[in-house]
């Protein structure tokens, strides 16, 4: 008898695979990266016309649109939310806002308003906002820069 252990190599099967399996994990992969470009998208631009930013703003699926009386708009378009600040009429702006404005005035010594938003030296706004830690709508229109600024996050 002999003692010596059988040394013949053992051979390697790859795990077998059929095409239906591969067709549906590529598949799921396309969707999950076309999810990620769709949630990521981002569009920036700055000194554009109305029309200009409300087509940018539609290809990032966002809310927000801007009047077409706006000239000179710069734009931060995301998924669902963006922001805006542009110049426009007051007249114009008033009637284009859908939300309740209220006036608001700070004299020198105090601090700005809103600091959050717009410039750091708006004195003298209407303003509207109902943003919280959760999202929300934040509008703004400095009186004396004849220059408005729009915010909505969705969260």
């Amino acid at each position: 008898m002999n003692s010596q252990p059988n040394t013949t190599p053992r051979r390697f099967y790859p795990p077998r695979v059929s095409l239906q399996v591969v067709m549906v994990y590529m598949t799921l992969f396309c969707i999950c990266c076309g999810c990620f470009h769709f949630i990521t998208y981002r569009e920036v631009a700055t000194d554009v016309s109305s029309q200009e930013a409300n087509d940018r703003f539609s290809r990032a699926w966002s809310i927000v649109r801007v009047p077409d009386e706006a000239t000179h708009v710069n734009l931060h378009a995301r998924y669902l939310g963006g922001d805006a600040d542009f110049d426009i009429s007051e007249k114009d702006f008033v009637t284009w806002c859908r939300w309740p404005l209220t006036e608001e005035r700070s004299v020198p010594p105090d601090p700005p308003l809103h600091e959050d938003m717009g410039p750091d030296n708006v004195r003298h706004c209407l303003w509207f906002s109902n943003s919280t830690h959760r999202g929300g709508w934040s509008v703004m229109y400095d009186l004396d820069r004849k220059r408005a600024w729009i915010y909505y996050s969705p969260r």
